[in-house]
């Protein structure tokens, strides 16, 4: 969330940092990015359910 502490999005921000599967594809939207495909993992395996709270990776595939 951006506030006076933090003004900026995850993507601007100076600082390493962490953002949700929600975030990126929110990011792709208004980059006018389509995503093709999307597969999420945690302890390697795929996950499924919840992916934005319980996957560790994502892999997306992209077009412009």
């Amino acid at each position: 969330p951006i506030s006076n502490n933090l003004p900026y999005q995850w993507f601007e921000t100076p600082n390493i940092h962490y953002f949700t599967t929600k975030d990126f594809i929110l990011f792709c939207k208004q980059k006018n990015h389509k995503i093709l495909q999307s597969v999420y993992t945690a302890n390697e395996r795929r996950v499924t359910w919840f992916p934005n709270v319980s996957a560790e990776q994502a892999l997306y595939v992209l077009s412009s």
